[in-house]
């Protein structure tokens, strides 16, 4: 996979610091066995399935029920019509605003911040086992009426780390299509709006900040065929 170019790399890293770093040869090979996963169930050749916890395989917001006392977080107080819980548990500034976004969209149905819910995803980064904690869950009308939502996981990031990409990959192509083969779980999408999606002109104005969410909200909508 390296003599046939299938390997592409960012920056400064080489091809001989892949092969002499077992943690970047690791998350190397990670992400062409990712690729070559998308690849096949694409075709229909191979069908993602996943481990259902049998002791507990949904979860619910009716049995939320936990205190916050981290003064680091941003507490934004929810539209009862919108969220069942009373409160969002916001890491920054991009998650509090796009709470707002949520609520104001035509197509939300309701949503959650994803805090305390029991909502992770496992991944590997190299040969370390990992715990993602996606940001927020949106029921989307798309079309098909309030009892079949889209179920969207909703990622905001400002910078992504080296970990942005392994994460983004499980969930496209392992944790979602996984998910959905199962057609008991309802129907699931991943979408991740990071600074590439908002107009920088005016960033850090809250109106300027409010748009921009706004829009790039819409535009990620847009990209599964929903439009306000």
């Amino acid at each position: 996979w390296i003599n046939d170019g299938y390997l592409q790399l960012d920056g400064q890293v080489t091809i001989e610091s892949v092969i002499a770093y077992k943690n970047l040869a690791d998350a190397a090979c990670q992400r062409l066995n990712l690729a070559i996963m998308r690849a096949e169930t694409e075709k229909g050749n191979a069908e993602v399935r996943v481990i259902v916890d049998n002791f507990m395989p949904t979860g619910s917001t009716s049995r939320v029920n936990f205190r916050i006392a981290r003064n680091a977080k941003i507490l934004h107080p929810t539209a009862p019509a919108r969220c069942p819980v009373n409160y969002a548990v916001c890491d920054s500034s991009w998650e509090d605003i796009l709470c707002g976004v949520l609520e104001a969209h035509p197509k939300t149905l309701s949503y959650v911040k994803n805090c305390n819910l029991g909502f992770d995803v496992p991944y590997v980064l190299g040969a370390e086992s990992r715990t993602y904690l996606p940001d927020f869950i949106v029921l989307v009308d798309d079309g098909h009426g309030a009892a079949d939502p889209l179920h969207l996981v909703v990622e905001v990031k400002g910078y992504r780390y080296a970990d942005a990409n392994i994460k983004k990959q499980t969930m496209e192509e392992m944790w979602i299509p996984g998910v959905n083969a199962e057609k008991r779980f309802g129907r699931w999408a991943f979408v991740e709006l990071n600074a590439n999606d908002f107009l920088m002109d005016g960033f850090g104005a809250p109106d300027a900040l409010r748009e921009n969410c706004r829009a790039a909200y819409a535009q990620a909508l847009a990209g599964f065929g929903i439009e306000a």
